[in-house]
């Protein structure tokens, strides 16, 4: 091998060991990147929720819901609010099961929906509120009834931060059934 081949040589292999450091730097920044990636997905989903935003990443426009249960029979004391522990949906993270409070994300219509059984022979009756207004009464048992039931379903014109939520009617003590049998439910519907 003469001296101009092994400079060609030495000048194809310094070029390949080039291309391996820029082939490593790309490697690495997509790495990087991967890591960054769900970190911007989740500050997204973060502002699309503070402004309101429901529907995007889902490929719908459904908006915010919740649906939770009493998971446990529960004594409330007359004008208490219902905590309903089990939440099984919660689109727009905007029902609270630690405060038995929907706070509304975003104006509109909404539907409410309750059901609520009585432990045995006992009689429930809750009021469906928004804003600290009464916007329903349900009742459900009396004297020999057993397990008796009861569901309303209310429409209401919400806006922004309003606050929804389910308690025992004043003056009187509810027993309520858990086991998934007392709900409490809320949708954008409009």
């Amino acid at each position: 091998m003469n001296k101009t081949e092994f400079q060609a040589m030495k000048g194809s292999v310094s070029m390949r060991l080039d291309e391996k450091g820029v082939f490593k730097r790309l490697e690495d920044e997509m790495a990087s990147m991967a890591t960054r990636i769900p970190s911007l997905e989740k500050k997204t989903r973060l502002v699309m929720k503070r402004c309101g935003v429901y529907g995007i990443e889902k490929g719908d426009d459904s908006g915010p819901a919740f649906t939770a249960c009493l998971s446990t029979n529960t004594m409330f004391k007359g004008g208490e609010k219902l905590f309903f522990d089990e939440v099984l949906t919660n689109d727009g993270d905007g029902f609270d099961p630690y405060t038995g409070e929907f706070t509304v994300p975003v104006s509109g219509k909404y539907m409410i929906s309750v059901t609520i059984r009585a432990q045995f022979h006992k009689q429930v009756s809750a009021e469906i509120i928004c804003n600290d207004k009464i916007v329903g009464k349900i009742m459900a048992g009396y004297g020999a009834i057993d397990k008796a039931t009861s569901s309303m379903t209310v429409a209401v014109e919400a806006r922004r931060y309003d606050v929804i939520y389910v308690k025992q009617m004043a003056g009187k003590v509810g027993e309520y059934h858990g086991n998934g049998c007392t709900t409490f439910s809320c949708s954008l519907f409009d």
